[in-house]
């Protein structure tokens, strides 16, 4: 029996593909990578000089500086370069006006405080007459006696206040911190001045 020819064409055709397929089935050959060695790097702590300018001043170990207390205006200065001076002298003042009118604003007070005290004295002086006439009873005199402790309290507390301000206007006297000699006194009289401010030292 004789294949046709179309038939026999078709099973060439087939024969070739499969093949064709054979010869590509094979596995691609993977090129070798070859490793680069680079540089060993060390990691190691180092210390490094870090130097910064910085300003700086330098001073006698018994120096002694005569400083302002309170702010104010410098009134008096009462030394001069190569003054000898002791320990404690007054060598200036320093006058702050606020504490001044501090001070007579308290002492007004004072003086309101002192004339409440009297009058609640003078009323319990006469309660206490009338009490012992048997006008008053008890309770009213036990009134009387806590209202002029309380007028006596109020006397006592303005007083300490004027105290205080007193004594930070007395503050403004600069003593001579150690007995020896000026080395410098060049702040002016006139001049104003913060707490804490050095005037003259030696």
């Amino acid at each position: 029996m004789k294949t046709p020819p179309a038939l026999f064409a078709a099973f060439a055709v087939t024969a070739l593909i499969a093949g064709g397929l054979s010869a590509c089935g094979g596995k691609p050959e993977v090129a070798a990578v070859e490793s680069v060695r680079g540089e060993r790097l060390t990691v190691a702590e180092t210390l490094i000089d870090a130097l910064k300018p910085a300003s700086a001043v330098v001073a006698s170990r018994d120096l002694g500086e005569a400083r302002a207390r309170i702010p104010g205006t410098l009134t008096q200065l009462n030394v001069r370069e190569g003054d000898t001076v002791r320990q404690g002298q007054v060598i200036g003042v320093v006058v702050d006006n606020r504490v001044g009118l501090e001070t007579a604003a308290y002492g007004a007070q004072v003086a309101a405080a002192e004339a409440e005290a009297g009058r609640a004295r003078a009323d319990l002086s006469r309660i206490q007459t009338l009490f012992d006439k048997g006008i008053y009873a008890q309770a009213r005199l036990d009134q009387s006696i806590a209202a002029s402790r309380a007028a006596d309290a109020q006397v006592r507390a303005a007083r300490a206040v004027r105290s205080a301000s007193a004594e930070t206007g007395a503050q403004g006297r600069i003593l001579a911190p150690t007995s020896g000699r000026v080395l410098a006194a060049d702040v002016p009289a006139g001049s104003v001045v913060s707490a804490g401010q050095s005037v003259a030292a030696g």
